[in-house]
């Protein structure tokens, strides 16, 4: 099987998927089908007439949400991973996301790490700079930028 062949069947995989591929990404077309794959869009979106949508928001979310950010941030290197999936299952509550790919992210990458990205996120957010519409895979393309844990 060819290099083209192989990339054709990826690009396959991540529309099939729900996904897009995008060429000009600075993200491999690998990454992009780990994103892809490990993200299955959010049903909690309400359409207007004009194409643009609003996000259903529940405030006891909303409070969770908080609880699972200041969480996170107590955590040290030393946390156990599945206290910081916890929280971050948490956190992305209204979107789902493959099975494992949280524990991932809290075996490969330490909870400052995670909190930087969050953080940096939230300022995103904040800011009204950018608007976005899949937190965890935004998450997740950003914290596949940082460094590892030690050992890994």
């Amino acid at each position: 099987m060819n290099n083209s062949h192989q990339e054709k069947e990826i690009i396959k995989k991540i529309e099939n998927g729900g996904g897009k591929y995008d060429p000009t990404s600075s993200l491999s077309i690998d990454d992009q089908l780990f994103i892809s794959n490990s993200i299955n869009g959010s049903d909690n979106v309400k359409w207007n007439d004009n194409d643009t949508y609003k996000r259903i928001v529940n405030s006891n979310s909303t409070i969770s949400k908080r609880e699972a950010i200041k969480a996170l941030s107590s955590y040290t290197y030393k946390t156990p991973p599945i206290k910081i999936v916890k929280s971050l299952e948490q956190l992305f509550i209204d979107y789902k996301t493959k099975d494992g790919h949280w524990l991932y992210i809290a075996q490969h990458w330490n909870p400052r790490a995670i909190n930087r990205v969050i953080r940096f996120m939230t300022k995103l957010h904040n800011s009204k700079r950018v608007t976005i519409h899949n937190p965890p895979a935004y998450f997740t393309n950003l914290i596949k930028r940082r460094k590892r844990r030690k050992g890994l």
